[in-house]
């Protein structure tokens, strides 16, 4: 590959002004979805290797998580229907919330 080559693209259009941990719990929660070819560890790394920091072992954190696999939840049960997804989804926050 090119040096000026891409490798990775960001779709950064739902992105908030917001402590990055917002955006990173988004990141981890997405990335249950095959499709989306997201390896968390590696966006992880990477962010971490320029200074980033994330306390995976916070309220906050789990929170956060809570509030991305609800809204997916949401999205896959009404707004783009996907029985398969939403059930992903739903189970996902039954876990979170048993981490709170």
């Amino acid at each position: 590959m090119a040096a000026a080559e891409p490798r990775a693209l960001f779709d950064w259009s739902n992105a908030l002004t917001a402590a990055p941990e917002l955006e990173m719990a988004r990141i981890r929660e997405y990335a249950q979805i095959p499709e989306n070819a997201l390896d968390y560890m590696d966006i992880l790394a990477g962010y971490r290797a320029y200074g980033g920091t994330i306390d995976e072992s916070t309220t906050a954190w789990a929170v956060l998580r809570l509030d991305a696999a609800l809204m997916l939840a949401g999205a896959f049960t009404s707004v783009s229907p996907n029985e398969e997804l939403a059930s992903v989804f739903l189970n996902r926050v039954r876990i979170l919330l048993q981490d709170l």
